[in-house]
């Protein structure tokens, strides 16, 4: 049978780099018995410290992973030790019949999967259209109040001097973004939470905070008068102040069916939850798509999708202007590494599409976009330090990069100081790479500058 899992595929999926270092240790031939795999299943046993062998399964569908050792990390350190020894060493995985504790285990995959898309088709028991509208009625009068408190809060900033928000506390932007989560704005809670940490990051935070209480004050407005708003603008606007759109809702969309490139994914910290951030572009329709995962606590993130594949899925989006925000609905299970990345894209371009999408949507906070052949050079000071980076591309023109970007030796190291393909997000005042294809390879920017570039195909 074909393995398109490589050793570097797999360990995108690696919870942490403990992790990893514990799994290479078990990926040893001599520490493991029973190995099979079909089409669909991988599985074997590997002796740990109790009487019986701990089992681990591995569904290449999803991947999904089964193990029977007690940790709480997922995929485990065995999970990631069998694949990586069947990503290394296929030819000792006999393709026979799957013993029965791998059957039970993929039947009741298969039944859970059945019983969700019968769930789906359920049509739930309608609300009681006099209660709900009392509920909207309570939550509008709650914003609006907000609203007008916001407004005041922000003209009294603005009478005060950018100087002076500098010298203010993270309190002081904490306890309004606390007063809009109480009024049911959570939407203007992050927007506010993100000026206090402009104000206090030194660098053209000037520029910056006068957008965010500028952009702010727009949204405040626009809501006010959002009936006069086309549909589109309408919905874009909601969002953003903190209304949501149930779940279900959206999947009853006619999906958009195409090849999707896996090109990037981050995970952010906001307060105790784990965001993760997907990047998906479709090759037929040349739209990008953003699928978010969320997770409380210790809870872990959903690691299905890996970076530098190709999947066949039907994706139906959020609604909105430009909305890149995605649910995935249906799913081939087919999957390719990515081969061609060859979206050119000046930086001439890069500044017209972004003034052409901040012109229908004000409120963009990045953009998604492709950017090449780009050349990565350092910015040095005076006495020679590297004080940030900017590329450049065939037509001399510059951009800066992200002050998060701190990968550039790493770049130069896989492109020879050559022009090279990336895909990142623009902020309008500069570039965060998060995916590079440099001489027909592709590289996933890791968030740590220790790992830097993972090659993953």
């Amino acid at each position: 049978m074909g393995n398109l899992w490589t050793t570097s595929k797999v360990l995108e999926l690696a919870p942490d780099d403990a992790s990893i270092q514990a799994a290479k240790g078990l990926a040893n031939p001599s520490k493991w018995s029973d190995l099979g795999c079909t089409e669909r299943v991988v599985w074997g046993q590997s002796q740990g410290s109790g009487k019986n062998p701990y089992q681990i399964r591995i569904d290449l569908h999803g991947p999904a992973f089964k193990c029977t050792c007690p940790s709480r990390k997922f995929p485990c350190k065995h999970s990631l030790a069998l694949f990586l020894l069947f990503a290394d060493k296929t030819n000792l995985f006999t393709g026979s019949s799957p013993p029965k504790w791998v059957k039970e285990w993929i039947e009741n995959r298969d039944s859970q999967a059945e019983k969700k898309e019968q769930d789906q088709k359920t049509v739930p028991k309608p609300p009681d259209p006099e209660a709900q509208a009392k509920r909207i009625a309570q939550r509008e009068e709650k914003i609006l109040v907000g609203l007008e408190e916001l407004s005041l809060w922000l003209s009294d900033l603005l009478r005060q001097g950018l100087a002076w928000a500098q010298t203010q506390p993270l309190s002081y932007w904490n306890n309004m973004a606390a007063r809009m989560v109480d009024a049911q704005a959570s939407g203007l809670s992050n927007r506010i939470k993100k000026m206090g940490q402009i104000a206090l990051s030194g660098q053209n935070w000037q520029d910056r905070l006068l957008r965010q209480i500028g952009t702010t004050h727009l949204l405040i407005e626009a809501y006010k008068r959002r009936d006069s708003l086309d549909e589109n603008l309408q919905q874009e606007v909601r969002s953003l102040i903190g209304w949501t759109v149930p779940k279900e809702q959206i999947l009853e969309q006619v999906p958009v069916q195409d090849q999707w490139y896996v090109l990037a994914q981050r995970t952010e910290q906001q307060d105790h939850l784990q965001v993760q951030r997907t990047w998906l572009w479709g090759k037929k329709s040349a739209q990008f798509a953003l699928l978010l995962d969320f997770a409380v606590g210790n809870a872990v993130l959903d690691k299905t999708l890996v970076v530098g594949t190709i999947i066949e899925a039907g994706l139906v989006f959020y609604p909105g202007v430009n909305s890149h925000r995605a649910l995935i609905k249906e799913w081939m299970n087919e999957v390719k590494p990515i081969e061609d990345f060859c979206i050119r894209i000046s930086i001439r371009d890069l500044f017209s599409l972004y003034a052409n999408t901040l012109e229908k949507m004000p409120w963009t906070e990045v953009m998604p976009s492709f950017l090449g052949p780009l050349q990565i050079i350092p910015e040095k000071g005076n006495d020679g330090t590297i004080l940030g980076w900017y590329g450049i591309d065939s037509d001399n023109s510059q951009v800066s990069l992200s002050p998060q970007f701190r990968l550039g030796w790493h770049f130069l190291a896989v492109s020879g100081g050559g022009p090279a393909m990336l895909f990142g997000e623009w902020d309008g005042y500069s570039f965060l790479p998060l995916c590079l294809h440099v001489k027909g390879n592709f590289y996933r920017v890791m968030e740590s500058p220790v790992h830097g570039l993972r090659w993953v195909g």
